[in-house]
């Protein structure tokens, strides 16, 4: 299934690989990190098998996961210009990328954007966040992701969020640039 491809349960990694192409799981980011991983792994190898049934047992441990942290916009802008990078590596890499792989990422990504959006929304009057400069960023990097986002029920709850937040005057060239 393209949608768990870059998970990194349900797979094993040759030692190998990891150890001789420095694979590591990024120290910087604590969102989007498996992924990057992942694709920095596939990146250094020639050979994926895939297999009927699973070979190991699972253990969850109690503890929360990070991804359901409450991030920064500074956070979560950082976390999507690292996984942007990789997957701009792995394109150049590999040549092509299956379209059904393309529009999950797409899809994965532009969550991502949303919640960039969101959290500096919210924090544009503590801050002084420049949000056309950010939206306008966006646009020009992540035009797919904002493309699909404008079909997701989470916009509308990201207008209401400009609207309360943001003057007026800026609030209409905000909410044009994300329907756009």
């Amino acid at each position: 299934n393209v949608k768990f491809l870059f998970s990194p349960w349900a797979k094993l990694f040759g030692t190998s690989i990891l150890r001789g192409y420095s694979v590591l799981f990024p120290t910087d980011i604590c969102y989007t990190e498996d992924e990057v991983f992942v694709k920095r792994f596939l990146m250094n190898t020639s050979l994926v098998r895939l297999f009927e049934h699973a070979h190991y047992y699972y253990t969850h441990e109690s503890s929360a996961p990070l991804s359901g942290r409450d991030y920064s916009g500074v956070e979560l802008y950082t976390c999507l210009s690292i996984e942007n990078s990789t997957h701009r590596q792995m394109e150049r890499r590999l040549g092509s990328i299956p379209q059904e792989y393309m529009q999950v990422y797409v899809r994965r990504k532009s969550f991502l954007v949303y919640r960039l959006l969101h959290k500096s929304i919210q924090e544009s009057r503590k801050m002084n966040v420049d949000l056309i400069a950010l939206v306008s960023e966006l646009k020009r990097d992540y035009a797919p992701q904002l493309q699909y986002l404008g079909d997701l029920p989470q916009t509308y709850r990201l207008i209401r969020l400009v609207i309360l937040y943001l003057p007026t005057p800026m609030a209409v060239l905000v909410i044009k640039m994300i329907i756009r």
